[in-house]
């Protein structure tokens, strides 16, 4: 998950909007750099992934798995040393800064033809939109919906292909365990765009940051995320550090409070059994 944009003065955001200015990042060392600061970041800091995995490694069984929202590649590199050896991590990133590192990650020989890097944004249907990108943090960029546009106009675009889950595999032909999605609000679009995948595999789970601040600042009704997976027989639980998991929604203190959550139709146990 990409917390660290919402921490005021985190050391991080302030150091990646300085070198980005500077133009270093665009010199192979200086991504290898950023790559290597923000990996160690994210696994001592922020990682509640690796964890729920060694905790329940039985979610990510018996498919391929999907990283939508993969940024630089940190949780591709986490979903596939724990897949089974012959499933594949498919990994979407539209930010075309991010993509580049997150290409170069996935042809590390350790992870060659094990992440798919694909370069889309992923929603309800096949197409393009816009994507704003926030020069202050690599994590932070948002599709442009109207809601949004109308918010902050004039910000600065790139137009990107997009992608419905339900039609990138149509013609794969893969089972799917494990879905993790970190869209900074386009949560439900990519969950429309995957329906007939949910029904297809009927033990796959859903990994995502809920955050209903950024799902109103694009226009969606916050309830209506969790009202899409009830509909389907998930049940809900939190992640906590260390892979614990609660069961239920977890009440929001303020507006900006965010979640990671589970979606499983299958019963988890808080011991680390499903």
């Amino acid at each position: 998950m990409n917390k660290t944009n919402e921490l005021p003065g985190n050391p991080f955001v302030s150091a990646y909007s300085l070198v980005k200015r500077s133009g270093f990042l665009g010199t192979p060392i200086g991504r290898r750099l950023f790559k290597s600061a923000y990996f160690f970041y994210k696994r001592y800091l922020e990682d509640d992934l690796e964890e729920l995995l060694r905790s329940f490694p039985a979610l990510i069984r018996g498919g391929s798995i999907l990283d939508i929202g993969a940024n630089i590649g940190y949780t591709a590199t986490v979903l596939a040393r724990s897949a089974e050896p012959d499933r594949r991590v498919y990994a979407f990133e539209p930010e075309p800064s991010n993509f580049e590192i997150l290409e170069e990650t996935a042809h590390q020989p350790e992870f060659e033809s094990k992440i798919i890097a694909v370069p889309c944004a992923v929603g309800a249907e096949d197409g393009t939109i816009n994507l704003w990108v926030n020069d202050r943090h690599h994590g932070d960029h948002r599709v442009i919906t109207e809601q949004f546009r109308s918010a902050h106009p004039g910000v600065k675009q790139v137009s990107v292909s997009l992608v419905s889950i339900d039609s990138f595999l149509r013609s794969r032909q893969e089972k799917i365990s494990f879905v993790k999605i970190d869209v900074e609000g386009y949560e439900l679009a990519v969950c429309q765009g995957m329906r007939d995948t949910l029904k297809e595999n009927p033990n796959l789970t859903v990994f995502l940051e809920f955050m209903p601040l950024a799902l109103s600042g694009l226009g969606f009704e916050p309830s209506d995320l969790i009202e899409f997976f009830v509909e389907r027989n998930f049940k809900i639980y939190q992640v906590h550090s260390g892979g614990k998991l609660t069961e239920g929604l977890p009440s929001a203190k303020k507006d900006s409070d965010y979640f990671d959550l589970l979606f499983s139709r299958r019963p988890m146990a808080c011991d680390g059994e499903l």
